[in-house]
């Protein structure tokens, strides 16, 4: 199997059910009421947020069915329930947590609005896990449990003397002064090790690294640009990486804001949705100019041969003139793609990119111009 088709393979699995983005980005990029906008699909909590902004017609496309059904599922779930419910039925702490989320879920599953296979796949999904809190269930999400167990065993308990901290300046005092800091290093050490998460996640797709500098000093870059933006607790990124799940409501993702979950289910009342199996290079390529936004997550750290160099250029006969595409890269940026009709504003937004709450992203906002 070579790498691209490895590639699809790990793409085509229940790999996401929290969040491996800050998608805070991508609504603070996003204009209001953009007439259609195109979004990797995911788990869903990049796609739900994005509906606070008031797109006319939003397109989830993703090449795994299971992300897809997930998706659907979180869209109904903010259509019909509570925010509260819509909290506890994914398993996200809450003040005003439920007190039989199981029971939650069994009852709502039974009641959304959802096409049958999703349905389907979604009561054979929570029944397997007997209803337990689904957010937790990706690949993704099971490897930074296992991460975190080893985070917890070689800091010790400074892991979580961490989530005291209520400030920044408080959390910089406890770094400098009682933070386990060699054995992090060495914790930093062995998760970065490209062998531990093909063993644990990727499967032998895990992206090639091309941009400069070894492993250890980009996660250990990473993790020390998050302690400096907010306190360890308000960032569900830290809370997974040191504690295995999340416990503190302050750090959940942007889905959970309550200004943005009610904007979206306002937005739900008028807001086209549409679920494509496919790749997304391909449905946008059919959308003729209708795209005024295209959220690529980090899929083209992924691509090769020809696509990594002609994606931009594939894409712009769905683009409408001046669309958004914001591009995600992890480890590894395209090798010489034609940006031919684009122009990067990277740096004209570095402001809110340096605050996204991941910081394993070098990113890209490209603008289309069709002249």
């Amino acid at each position: 199997m070579n790498l691209m088709s490895r590639a699809t393979s790990y793409f085509s699995q229940l790999n996401y059910t929290l969040a491996n983005e800050d998608t805070a980005l991508e609504v603070a990029l996003l204009p209001e009421k953009t007439d259609t906008i195109l979004s990797i699909a995911g788990s869903g909590s990049r796609v739900v947020p994005l509906l606070s902004r008031s797109p006319r017609r939003v397109i989830c496309v993703d090449l795994s069915p299971a992300q897809l059904a997930l998706t659907e599922l979180r869209i109904s779930l903010v259509r019909e329930v509570s925010r509260s419910e819509f909290m506890a039925f994914l398993g996200y702490p809450c003040a005003e947590a439920e007190k039989s989320p199981e029971k939650l879920r069994k009852h709502w599953l039974e009641k959304l609005e959802l096409r049958p296979e999703t349905r389907s796949f979604c009561r054979d999904w929570l029944s397997s896990r007997d209803w337990q809190s689904p957010i937790y269930s990706g690949r993704w999400e099971k490897t930074f449990q296992t991460l975190s167990a080893l985070v917890q065993r070689m800091v010790g308990t400074t892991s979580r003397e961490l989530f005291d901290c209520r400030t920044v300046a408080e959390q910089q005092d406890f770094l400098r002064t009682r933070f386990a800091h060699q054995r992090w290093h060495l914790a930093v050490a062995l998760f970065g090790n490209a062998s531990v998460f093909n063993a644990l996640l990727y499967k032998g797709s895990f992206p090639k690294k091309n941009i400069p500098g070894s492993r250890f000093h980009f996660y250990r870059d990473a993790y020390s640009r998050l302690f400096s933006i907010s306190p360890a607790r308000q960032n569900f990124f830290l809370q997974l990486s040191f504690l295995g799940h999340l416990e503190f409501e302050e750090g959940n993702p942007v889905e959970c804001d309550s200004l943005v979950f009610e904007k979206a289910k306002e937005a739900l009342g008028r807001s086209v949705m549409e679920y494509v199996h496919a790749d997304a290079v391909e449905a946008a390529q059919k959308e003729r100019q209708n795209i005024g936004f295209l959220s690529f997550s980090d899929v083209p750290s992924y691509f090769k041969g020809d696509t990594e160099r002609q994606f931009m250029q594939k894409i712009r006969s769905g683009l409408n003139d001046q669309a958004l595409v914001v591009v995600r890269n992890y480890l590894r940026v395209p090798s010489q793609p034609d940006l031919r009709g684009f122009v990067n504003l990277r740096e004209e937004h570095r402001e809110v990119i340096a605050q996204e709450k991941v910081q394993v992203y070098t990113v890209d906002v490209f603008r289309h111009d069709s002249k």
